[in-house]
């Protein structure tokens, strides 16, 4: 069982954790970081449709890029509502290793990376419309690349976004993907909202960690702030758990 999850835009550089390894599809991220280098600020800017400020620290970012064990554990390093909801400053050394064996973080840059894996800030989304002489987008340039790192056999938990999964979904039986969907019911229908999902992600990385989740009917055992498992709703390939708002 492998779970998925999708970086966070904002990085920050704490260091709790000893980087363990490197990300396994560093050669292709060199590719990307050669012509990310030759951007100015401008032209990153309007790459990344960020201001001036965020546009000069990825310039900056991509200029001190290293390629070493020295760099952050990439679960350290990921900042935002979904990473700070999984809480991995209360989680043991056990949690850290199930974590590391089974959680996978999608990236634009690096493609995938393990929890410790030794990362570097940086910002560059998948759906960004980064084009080089033999891609026409991310999806393009990483192809089938990313989901041959995640075992034929095993199931796959998709916590990922759409923009994430996008990358992986058609390369994997669909027997073996599996959709986690957050609802909230709300005056008899059923939404969705953004920061509640993120959070819902998280607690739910947090909570097979913490049980060694390996199976999925241990995965429906999953309660948070009011979401349930919901039978009905569900089927092989998406679960759905739902918050009834009072």
């Amino acid at each position: 069982m492998y779970i998925l999850i999708s970086p966070a835009k904002t990085m920050k550089e704490e260091r709790r954790h000893t980087p363990q390894g490197l990300p396994v599809l560093l050669e292709k991220s060199k590719l990307l970081h050669k012509h990310l280098m030759q951007m100015d600020v401008l032209q990153m800017k309007s790459l990344m449709k960020i201001n001036d400020k965020l546009a000069i620290q990825n310039v900056e970012r991509f200029a001190n890029m290293r390629f070493d064990k020295a760099g952050i554990c990439a679960l350290d390093a990921y900042d935002g509502i979904q990473f700070k909801a999984m809480q991995i400053e209360q989680l043991g050394e056990e949690e850290w290793q199930y974590l590391n064996h089974h959680l996978r973080i999608l990236s634009g840059f690096y493609g995938i990376v393990r929890p410790s894996d030794s990362i570097y800030p940086y910002r560059l989304e998948m759906q960004s419309r980064f084009v080089t002489e033999d891609s026409k987008n991310l999806y393009d340039f990483w192809k089938d690349t990313i989901a041959k790192e995640l075992p034929q056999e095993e199931f796959i938990i998709n916590l990922a976004s759409k923009e994430y999964d996008k990358s992986v979904r058609s390369y994997i039986s669909k027997e073996r993907f599996i959709d986690i969907i957050f609802y909230i019911k709300e005056n008899d229908k059923l939404i969705t909202r953004s920061t509640q999902i993120k959070q819902a992600r998280g607690r739910m990385v947090n909570f097979m960690a913490k049980h060694k989740v390996e199976n999925l009917e241990e995965l429906t055992q999953f309660a948070y702030d009011g979401y349930q498992y919901h039978a009905e709703l569900s089927n092989d390939t998406t679960f759905v758990f739902v918050k009834e708002e009072l």
